[in-house]
């Protein structure tokens, strides 16, 4: 029989603090994320994605013949799970600024998705619990040195390339 005076018994030893910060989790679905590990995962994953594709083609593309149909198809799991990646960060990001994911589909329109990502990379989150959760822990040393790692791997990278492409085209050019 349920007594109405008895004490509570909550366990209080796992009790949190409402508006404290929690340590967002990389691979997360749902939560916040500020700006400093909105930039870090989305270089990462954008890194890793292009580096699995570059794997994958160079040891199919290896097999089959130059003129193969099957050559464009092969990037489409890396660019499939770079957009999964890029929406799932991209909608804990809106979160941090108390607004809802669905705002996400303005990336679909021309011109309004450069302002959309602008917004996603310099817009202020909100430094309160909000509608989404509490706000994320304050960055550490270890995500800076991440985050500016990230972008200068990125920053080499688009070097690289464009060095080799005005390389093969100085090549095919002739001169």
């Amino acid at each position: 029989m349920h007594n109405p005076y008895h004490a509570p018994s909550a366990d209080l030893s796992q009790a949190q603090v409402i508006g404290a910060p929690y340590v967002p989790a990389f691979f997360a679905v749902h939560g916040r994320l500020g700006r400093l590990r909105y930039v870090a995962y989305m270089t990462g994953s954008m890194l890793l994605a292009s580096l699995a594709t570059g794997v994958v083609v160079t040891a199919v593309a290896s097999m089959l013949a130059r003129d193969s149909p099957l050559l464009p198809f092969l990037t489409l799991p890396s660019t499939v799970s770079m957009v999964a990646a890029w929406a799932v960060v991209a909608v804990r990001r809106l979160n941090d600024m108390n607004r809802s994911g669905w705002l996400l589909l303005l990336g679909l329109v021309p011109i309004v998705n450069l302002g959309l990502g602008l917004w996603l990379l310099f817009g202020p989150g909100d430094g309160n619990a909000n509608n989404y959760g509490r706000p994320p822990c304050k960055n550490s040393t270890g995500v800076i040195v991440a985050c500016v790692a990230c972008v200068l791997s990125m920053v080499a990278v688009i070097g690289f390339s464009a060095l080799a492409f005005y390389a093969v085209t100085r090549i095919a050019g002739g001169h």
